[in-house]
């Protein structure tokens, strides 16, 4: 195969593969649309009677929560690093593991970090 065949077949090729992926992007949009209302519904449904997971013969629908911590000021992040004194906040991004202590011990989120908390309701085939 001659090098601007390759070339050539390699930018189809991709085009095709990137219209493939729109295509079921579009496909799935309602699947997901339903599923999220259900989710919704089902986390409300939970939360407003103050219960942790559901079993039924169908499945069993349970909350978990998720935490993350995001560096809105890396400036800010690492002057508040540097005066810890303490580079176990450090990875290619905030360290959830040493933030999560650092709030629990404290109360407080370090300067430069954003905090958020999502509690989500999965399902799982019985």
């Amino acid at each position: 195969m001659h090098i601007n065949e390759i070339v050539e077949k390699y930018v189809a090729t991709r085009d095709k593969k990137k219209a493939l992926q729109e295509s079921h992007k579009l496909e799935l949009a309602p699947y997901n649309e339903i599923l999220d209302g259900l989710e919704a519904v089902m986390l409300r449904y939970m939360q407003e009677q103050n219960i942790n997971s559901i079993a039924t013969n169908g499945g069993t629908a349970y909350q978990s929560a998720r935490t993350s911590f995001t560096v809105e000021d890396p400036v800010l992040f690492r002057e508040w690093v540097a005066q810890q004194g303490d580079l176990t906040f450090f990875e290619s991004r905030a360290s959830k593991a040493a933030v999560e202590a650092y709030l629990e011990a404290t109360g407080a989120i370090p300067d430069g970090l954003k905090y958020t908390a999502d509690v989500t309701v999965n399902f799982r085939r019985s």
